[in-house]
């Protein structure tokens, strides 16, 4: 087995996205308002906004076939302040691109690799991290 890595292409084209924090930011405030919480109990504004602003160069290395509903589900989470959502969004993107990788490489390898005659599509689609639901992370 090689040592080499592979690197992510970089000539990818450049994405541009819409500014939303001239937007998000006051949606977030009359929301908060209107359910009586506190402003705070969510990103500040300049958080949004630097988040946001790295969007672009992260989502570049992204290949655009990949560039799904995970990814736009995403954006809209980093949009609102909820990083943790996003985080999750991206996982689940990731975790289901694994699985079509285990399969496009060929499932009945994975046995004689992982050295268990039991692994099968049922396995693969119950793999799955405590935070990731059967809902969240599908095969669709």
């Amino acid at each position: 087995m090689s040592n080499v890595l592979v690197k992510p292409k970089t000539d990818l084209p450049a994405v541009t996205l819409p500014d939303v924090t001239p937007l998000s930011s006051p949606m977030l405030a009359q929301l908060t308002a209107a359910l009586g919480v506190p402003r705070n109990v969510l990103a500040e504004d300049d958080q949004i906004a630097h988040a946001w602003s790295q969007l672009p160069r992260l989502i570049k290395k992204i290949p655009p076939h990949l560039r799904n509903e995970r990814i736009v589900k995403m954006c809209v989470a980093v949009a609102s302040g909820l990083f943790d959502a996003a985080i999750n969004y991206v996982w689940n993107a990731a975790v289901v691109e694994l699985r079509d990788k285990v399969r496009r490489f060929g499932i009945n390898v994975v046995p004689q690799i992982l050295d268990d005659k039991s692994f099968d599509e049922d396995t693969l689609l119950d793999l799955r991290t405590p935070s990731c639901s059967t809902s969240a992370v599908s095969s669709t």
